[in-house]
């Protein structure tokens, strides 16, 4: 039974993001954080056709994702990391409410379906790349850990951890996806990789261009085509683990082959890096040094917020953008109300 307490909390929920769009409180926000940095993360912009809202958390449409920089375009002053760079080290001011689009992972979509719209409206990006994963069929292990519990043919399916076998609710088969993807980010990473290798036993039927839309991975010829139209070119690791999960040599690893991989492929630096899920328990203040030691200028966590110059530029923050946003949820979101709205409605 659906409690009256629950159904009023997500009308909320719905309703707010409209009232701070006509109120003016999104107005009132952002005039308030007028000379502070907004930085936005995406990772997928798939087709229309292939969007179905089930990955929702890592997927945009290509519709969607053209209104949304339609309308960053129009609200904010999109700058690159070079104005970045030039505004941390006090050679230039950043303009009124400026923002840097990102995406991590690297995906063959950024290039086919994102990097036009984007070009198409000047707006600079922050393209973060899993080198590990570039020219590689595989799907990042988080996301194929996703898809493969989503489309699980058996009646039942082992778990992590205990790895005791749980039955399969074919009506809650989302769900139990996305807490079993959540459970796997708080294992050390050779236990995800030992579940991964589980469900791998077990053949999963699926939609081969569906799955390359969605999944699919830059090749380093589209990692060029990328800097060669103007974006900048960052690391997310080699292959993806969360940090604060693997021992310091590895994280030394991840920063350093991922770097040199990159610098290689594109004829220049790679200045950027981005954490792996990036939320408060991923990071470090250790890691964050390491990332410095490695010789990046700027990391990026997804830890919500507008960015000054007097946080640390191997912690900023970025404002995650889902794939089932409303007009007016985006907007509450790029405003800074966002995190209002979350604080009192979950």
């Amino acid at each position: 039974m659906i409690s009256v307490k629950s159904t009023g909390a997500a009308i909320a929920k719905g309703a707010l993001p409209y009232l701070c769009r006509y109120l003016g409180v999104n107005a009132a926000f952002r005039a308030a954080r007028s000379k502070s940095l907004l930085v936005l993360t995406y990772h997928s912009v798939v087709r229309d056709q292939h969007y179905s809202g089930v990955h929702s958390d890592y997927t945009v449409s290509l519709k969607t994702f053209r209104e949304e920089m339609t309308m960053l375009a129009r609200s904010c002053q999109p700058v690159s990391i070079s104005d970045l760079a030039d505004w941390w080290t006090g050679k230039a001011d950043l303009p009124k409410h400026p923002v840097l689009v990102t995406f991590d992972d690297g995906y063959m979509n950024n290039l086919t379906n994102a990097a036009p719209v984007l070009l198409g409206l000047g707006i600079p990006a922050l393209f973060n790349i899993c080198t590990g994963y570039i020219e590689s069929a595989q799907a990042l292990w988080i996301l194929e850990i996703y898809w493969r519990v989503l489309h699980w043919p058996n009646a039942t399916i082992p778990t992590p951890g205990a790895g005791i076998d749980r039955t399969v609710d074919p009506q809650g088969r989302a769900l139990l996806a996305g807490s079993v993807r959540e459970a796997c980010k708080k294992l050390p990473h050779e236990e995800c990789e030992r579940y991964l290798d589980r469900l791998r036993e077990v053949e999963i039927s699926d939609s081969r261009e569906e799955k390359e839309e969605v999944f699919g991975f830059l090749d380093w010829d589209g990692v060029r085509r990328l800097k060669n139209k103007g974006f900048e070119i960052g690391s997310h690791t080699v292959e993806h683990p969360i940090l604060t999960r693997i021992s310091l040599d590895r994280v030394d690893h991840e920063l350093r082959a991922s770097k040199l991989a990159i610098e290689e492929q594109i004829g220049g630096v790679c200045r950027c890096f981005a954490y792996p899920n990036g939320s408060e328990p991923d990071i470090s203040s250790a890691i964050a040094g390491r990332v410095q030691e490695a010789g990046y200028d700027f990391a990026f966590t997804t830890i919500g917020g507008f960015c000054s110059r007097n946080v640390n530029r191997f912690e900023l923050g970025r404002i995650c953008i889902p794939g089932n946003l409303s007009p007016s949820a985006f907007l509450n979101r790029i405003s800074g109300c966002y995190s209002l709205v979350k604080q009192y409605v979950g």
